[in-house]
């Protein structure tokens, strides 16, 4: 695919004016030359060439590429050419120099008239300029113009270049001072001195990078980064052919040169007390290299480019084949230290140690647990249970039990109960509490360090369900004054408790609520504890009708005190004959 560079072109047309620039900082100019001051009956274009100039310090890249040798004009009226093309030739043309660069004027004579335009070719051969070949190098076309006489205006030419010059996206953010790079993109040519490049720092410095090579097929850069006097931060690399630039890369630089933190964080174990990194004996491992430097804020990161990672065992000799690409793979039980180099970077060297885990499936029966409050005390209702995994992480020399940051637990329903000691490193045991939700759950426990050994338990959260009631239906007499309603707490374990023996914290959270007390009241019984005639075999509550009860309907409410939260409501009607009718729904 061809890319085209598009640049900008001044040209002034003048009878007057002198020293006519476009405002656009390092490009080639064509501007207006000094005239004699006399009022013509004819208008005119007058042209200077700023011939661009590699050697110039502080070079930037220009409209004009820098091969240029001629520029074919061609004045348009209406579309039509007018008179013959003209042919400058940077060798021909007598050569005036400001602040080292050539400038070459030329000039046509037209009548005043509107519709003109001006047509550029520019080549790199005389020769072809000549010809008119079809092969320049830029070309471009100015929109209409109008002469005047005794008037100047300013007429803009987009040039474009064809098969301009063109980066490929990095597959990394940065890099290390004195780090050699590969650049891939297209139509840098073969002409490697035609090829430049620079860095510039978002805090204004600009450094040369040196140019080392340039692939046959035009299409790969070698550049190498200059070594100390670099500055880490932010910046941007750019390069140039023949003049032209192409798109800049986004390229920061680092510091230090580390293993990513969170990687470093997630290999770490309680190994016999202390931490270390442990890697699996035999298993290719992914090593994510960072580059690092100071930031408004603090330290950043990024990904560093091609860094040089060895691997070295015990006695620092070389272990061979145990890097490959961004993975390492220990072959053997033992201690080991990854050195990573980058550029003129310090070197960074991070001991490891390669494990095996020797590991016994546990078959765990279902655990119970519970957030409620009257039953956590219960040995049978749990607040949190403990979840032991029988085995252990050896390194060939040394042998340490399993702790819960060696394993990933993963709930099937979140909601239902989770691990909240995933990542403890130091308890012997994983403590498993109940969620919000009452039900069971699948737990799936896997090794961090070994994805092979795994194993699976269920954890039971259990709830209150409902508040069941010894009586659907209930008929008083006033002369009757008390009747019982016994009250059972069911559990979504499908288990039953009678409120009357979880003790008097219970008790007080029950609250029995009658609609209208003129027709009937309900009375709570005391707790057995502290009242002796009254036994775990009597009833909760008392419900009595009133001797001058009106005949009507009501409502008997059962709720706890803490949220007013309705466990059971019964309809309640009063009879004429002093009877109460109670019905659950």
């Amino acid at each position: 695919m061809k890319r085209y560079e598009r640049i900008l072109l001044a040209t002034c047309l003048a009878l007057s004016l002198t020293g006519c620039q476009a405002a656009v900082p390092g490009l080639t100019t064509i501007e207006a030359a000094p005239s004699s001051g006399k009022v013509l009956q004819k208008g005119g274009v007058s042209l200077n060439i700023k011939w661009p100039v590699i050697e110039r310090p502080g070079y930037r890249a220009q409209a004009l590429p820098s091969s240029s040798k001629a520029i074919r004009l061609a004045l348009l009226k209406e579309g039509q050419a007018v008179g013959e093309d003209r042919v400058i030739k940077k060798s021909e043309l007598q050569t005036r120099y400001e602040n080292n660069v050539g400038v070459s004027s030329v000039k046509f004579d037209l009548e005043p008239a509107a519709g003109y335009s001006l047509a550029l070719k520019v080549y790199d051969s005389e020769l072809d300029a000549e010809m008119d070949q079809a092969h320049e190098i830029a070309y471009g076309i100015s929109s209409t113009f109008e002469v005047k006489s005794g008037y100047s205006s300013l007429v803009r030419v987009t040039l474009t270049v064809p098969n301009g010059p063109f980066l490929d996206a990095l597959s990394f953010a940065g890099a290390a001072p004195g780090q050699i790079l590969s650049l891939s993109g297209h139509n840098f040519g073969t002409d490697l001195s035609l090829i430049k490049a620079e860095y510039h720092s978002t805090n204004g410095n600009t450094t040369p990078v040196v140019v080392q090579s340039v692939d046959p097929s035009g299409d790969q850069l070698t550049v190498k980064l200059p070594g100390n006097n670099l500055p880490s931060g932010n910046g941007v690399l750019k390069v140039t052919v023949d003049g032209i630039s192409a798109n800049e890369l986004n390229l920061a630089i680092a510091n230090r040169v580390d293993v990513d933190q969170n990687w470093l964080t997630s290999h770490s174990y309680n190994f016999n007390q202390q931490f270390a990194v442990c890697l699996l004996k035999n298993a290719a491992t992914p090593l994510p290299i960072r580059g690092y430097y100071w930031a408004m804020g603090g330290e950043a990161s990024f990904a560093l480019s091609q860094p040089t990672v060895t691997v070295l065992d015990s006695e620092d000799g070389l272990v061979a084949g145990a890097v490959d690409g961004a993975s390492v793979t220990l072959p053997a039980n033992g201690s080991y230290k990854i050195r990573i180099a980058a550029g003129d970077l310090a070197p960074k060297e991070i001991s490891i140690k390669a494990v095996t885990v020797n590991f016994t499936a546990p078959v765990i029966t279902a655990r119970k647990v519970t957030k409620i409050a009257f039953l956590a005390n219960n040995q049978s209702y749990p607040n949190q249970v403990e979840i032991s995994v029988p085995g252990s992480i050896s390194d060939g020399t040394t042998t340490t039990a399993f702790h819960p940051g060696d394993f990933n637990w993963v709930p099937s329903d979140s909601n239902v109960a989770n691990c909240n000691n995933s990542n403890d490193n130091w308890q012997a045991n994983a403590i498993f509490v109940g969620g919000s939700q009452a039900g069971s759950t699948l737990v799936t426990a896997t090794s961090k360090i070994d994805p092979s050994k795994s194993f699976t338990f269920s954890i039971q959260n259990v709830g209150l369900q409902a508040l069941e009631l010894s009586r659907s239906s209930l008929a008083l007499r006033r002369i009757e004054t008390n009747r019982e309603i016994r009250a059972t707490l069911r559990l979504t374990d499908n288990t039953s408790i009678d409120p009357t023996t979880l003790g008097w914290e219970v008790y007080n959270k029950l609250e029995w609520v009658s609609s209208d007390e003129s027709s009937f009241t309900v009375v709570r019984k005391p707790h057995p504890q502290w009242n002796q005639w009254s036994t775990a075999e009597n009833g909760y509550a008392l419900v009595s009708g009133v001797s001058t009860a009106i005949p009507g309907n009501g409502t008997l409410t059962v709720r706890w005190a803490d949220d007013q939260y309705i466990l059971s409501s019964i309809p309640v009607e009063v009879t004429d004959d002093g009877s109460v009718d109670l019905t659950i729904k």
